[in-house]
């Protein structure tokens, strides 16, 4: 029989792929490690197969015209080897700001959702775009992570009375403003383009990177995803400007990294 030396025996042994970093949650097949803010997703052992979803910060409203909601980017059988990645979790944007990049190391980049417009300045881009309000040019979203925002009703002659346009959505363009305007007060602004629900199984929003909704000085109405809660990535919905009030910022954003639980020891 060999004479082994001490330690020769343990050292033979394959060292476990060890996960950490985030609040871990798991179903019967994945676990789920959610970043709600910055941090550091830490892989030890070997390589680990993810899927990966990063939401950009959503747009602040502006004015009449609704913030888009943030990038959204979903990356699947992404191969992780050995480190520790910085995770940046993006803001949402304070009116007239669009919102905070997520990153994933840097690898993957949700990109902020696009400010509202107002009759001063054009509307932002980015993971999604914000509505127009009187320049008649929304903002544009990015190709894979989210779409325009909606026009203003650009048919008002009189009574500065238009609908706001809606903020994109990671699913859908916002919604363009509608109605005669003038001293009727009869304009309605444009919803915001719906979020994704695809992702509630991993524990995030139904109306996840929604647009936020435009709005007029007379009838209010709310879109997509505007005031969604924080981690949800949604654009904020423009204040009335008649009956007053405050433009919404956008929600942050959020990161969840999902693995199979039969990865790991």
């Amino acid at each position: 029989m060999p004479n082994l030396m001490p330690g020769s025996i343990a050292s033979s042994k394959k060292v476990p792929l060890t996960v950490s970093g985030g609040t871990l949650t798991s179903d019967a097949t994945y676990y789920y490690r959610t970043f709600t803010a910055t941090g550091n997703l830490v892989v030890a052992g070997g390589t680990l197969a993810a899927d990966i979803l990063t939401v950009a910060g959503g747009g602040g409203a502006v004015s009449r015209g609704g913030g888009g909601g943030g990038g959204l980017l979903y990356n699947s059988g992404v191969s992780i080897a050995p480190a520790t990645i910085t995770i940046t979790v993006g803001g949402g944007g304070a009116s007239q700001a669009n919102g905070s990049n997520t990153t994933f190391g840097s690898t993957y980049t949700a990109i902020g959702g696009g400010r509202g417009g107002t009759t001063g300045s054009y509307a932002g881009n980015g993971g999604s775009g914000g509505g127009d309000s009187g320049l008649g040019v929304p903002g544009t979203g990015t190709s894979g992570q989210g779409f325009g925002g909606g026009n203003q009703n650009n048919t008002v002659t009189s009574g500065g009375r238009a609908g706001g346009g809606g903020g994109g959505g990671a699913t859908a363009v916002g919604g363009t403003g509608t109605g005669a305007g003038g001293d009727g007060y009869v304009s309605f602004p444009g919803a915001g383009g719906a979020g994704s629900s695809a992702y509630t199984s991993w524990g995030a929003s139904s109306n996840l990177a929604g647009g936020g909704s435009g709005a007029s000085n007379g009838e209010f109405g709310f879109g997509g995803g505007g005031n969604g809660g924080v981690n949800t990535g949604t654009g904020g919905n423009a204040r009335n400007q008649y009956w007053g009030g405050t433009d919404a910022d956008g929600a942050s954003g959020i990161a969840i990294i999902r693995y199979l639980k039969t990865a790991v020891a």
